[in-house]
């Protein structure tokens, strides 16, 4: 995921996704889950010409909620079973930085720390296909597009890839 959630840095973010996924026909499936992932940054900087340091950690947790529909290509008899997608994602984000910083300028010296939360709807377009493996197991491979809906600036613009298993009762 290149994420839309910071924006000095264009960053793969791994993440756990569960999403359950119904087919209501041979071409058409919606799904819903749950998708957590976690970012630390820790860094040193040493300001040039002396004019500073500053120790600080950067910690990002990220909870999304997608709803997903999904449309077939063809009928799930084959190997390969291709797909569009697009879906909704609720996401809740919270940050926590915190450090040390030590510049030539006294007010500037000493801890800090900050927090924040909020909340974002991003809207993904892409495609993806199921491999079976046997007659309930498939491998499953998904890339988008996301845009943001809500705290919409350019940078809200992501890629986003998905590789798992699918088991179907």
């Amino acid at each position: 995921d290149i994420s839309p959630y910071w924006y000095h840095n264009e960053t793969f973010v791994n993440a756990i996704s569960i999403k359950t996924d119904h087919k209501t026909s041979n071409r058409l499936s919606y799904s819903f889950g749950m998708t957590f992932s976690k970012w630390i940054h820790y860094t040193h900087n040493l300001i040039a010409d002396g004019l500073g340091d500053e120790i600080s950690t950067n910690k990002i947790d990220i909870l999304e909620f997608p709803v997903q529909l999904n449309y077939y290509f063809r009928n799930p008899d084959k190997i390969f079973d291709p797909y569009a997608k697009m879906s909704l994602n609720n996401a809740y984000f919270h940050q926590y930085f915190y450090g040390e910083a030590y510049f030539s300028y006294p007010e500037f010296w000493g801890p800090f720390s900050y927090k924040r939360s909020k909340y974002a709807l991003f809207y993904n377009v892409g495609f993806g296909t199921l491999i079976k493996l046997h007659e309930n197991i498939s491998l499953l491979f998904e890339t988008a597009v996301g845009f943001g809906l809500v705290y919409y600036i350019p940078k809200y613009t992501y890629l986003e890839g998905q590789i798992g298993l699918k088991y179907s009762f």
